[in-house]
């Protein structure tokens, strides 16, 4: 299979399975757990183009990166008053440090402000 229809089978196969929820998740990963995603993307790529230096080819965002811009674009439309979600905004203050790190409180903070 040519390299641009493995790198498209895993933009739409891999990648969603690795980026699944991520809103919930990606604000509360730890340095090295954000590292072992990354390095999964870079095996990916990897393989496809058999060469370990092969990203900037790929065009492929960081998954980090993307996992902030799914973030972002989630929390845009809870921010619609038809949203189901739209209730929980604002939050209360975040007691504790696992809550502060968690979607909403990190949303409100970094990407609008109600």
């Amino acid at each position: 299979m040519a390299p641009s229809g493995l790198l498209y089978f895993y933009q739409t196969v891999i990648r969603p399975v690795a980026e699944y929820a991520c809103p919930v998740w990606h604000t509360s990963l730890t340095v090295d757990q954000t590292d072992r995603i990354e390095a999964t993307q870079r095996l990916a790529v990897k393989i496809i183009y058999s060469d370990c230096d092969m990203v900037q080819l790929a065009d492929l965002p960081l998954m980090a990166d993307r996992c902030e811009q799914l973030s972002r674009r989630f929390f845009d439309k809870i921010c619609d008053v038809n949203s189901c979600l739209y209730h929980l905004l604002p939050v209360p203050f975040a007691k504790s440090t696992r809550f502060q790190k968690s979607f909403i409180p990190y949303a409100l903070a970094n990407f609008q402000s109600l």
